[in-house]
């Protein structure tokens, strides 16, 4: 007599998609004259390759900015995160304008290490730069010290997806990258 064994499968995990971004409400006194940092979710999706599509395609539609905006408050997306159901970072895109930059994946530990010795090193530059007398100076020139380290470590930070996920990360973005390629050479033809 053979007994079968019952294999249940597993629940598929549940990726969930954030797009973060600045609100400036002029009608607002509260936080650094009314700016405030807002998080939106996207939506939760069951798949990798169908959370970049829909990050994609929300970030192509402005829908952040149409969610805060009104007569007194203007909003800009600055990035999307994938996370999985246990919140680890899987995928970090930087949002420019109407187009999302994914941020490559650390490969090894060897090089998940340097970034985060990066971070640590930028973190502290961070700290002297936003304490520096000279920041007025720099803002009033147009080259914000502070806001161009603070952007680079958000980059960098978008690098150290859970390592679990590294492979699969790296697979949805060439994926990606091949999508665009064969869109760009019909749009060639």
């Amino acid at each position: 007599m053979s007994s079968k064994r019952a294999h249940s499968q597993p629940n598929p995990t549940r990726l969930l998609a954030i797009c973060h971004g600045l609100v400036d409400d002029a009608s607002s006194h509260d936080f650094m004259n009314g700016t405030l940092s807002c998080a939106e979710e996207i939506g939760g999706f069951g798949h990798l390759p169908d959370a970049l599509q829909a990050s994609i395609r929300y970030v192509a539609e402005r829908r952040y900015a149409q969610q805060y905006e009104s007569d007194s408050a203007v909003a800009m997306a600055t990035h999307v995160d994938i996370l999985d159901d246990q919140e680890a970072l899987i995928l970090r895109g930087i949002v420019l304008g109407e187009l999302v930059d994914w941020c490559m994946p650390a490969r090894t530990r060897k090089e998940a290490r340097s970034i985060s010795q990066q971070i640590e090193r930028l973190s502290v530059e961070l700290i002297h730069q936003d304490n520096l007398v000279e920041c007025e100076t720099a803002q009033r020139l147009g080259c914000d010290h502070v806001d161009r380290i603070a952007d680079r470590l958000l980059f960098l930070e978008g690098c150290l997806v859970a390592p679990a996920w590294r492979d699969r990360a790296v697979w949805a973005l060439r994926q990606q990258m091949r999508h665009w390629g064969d869109i760009a050479a019909a749009t060639v033809s």
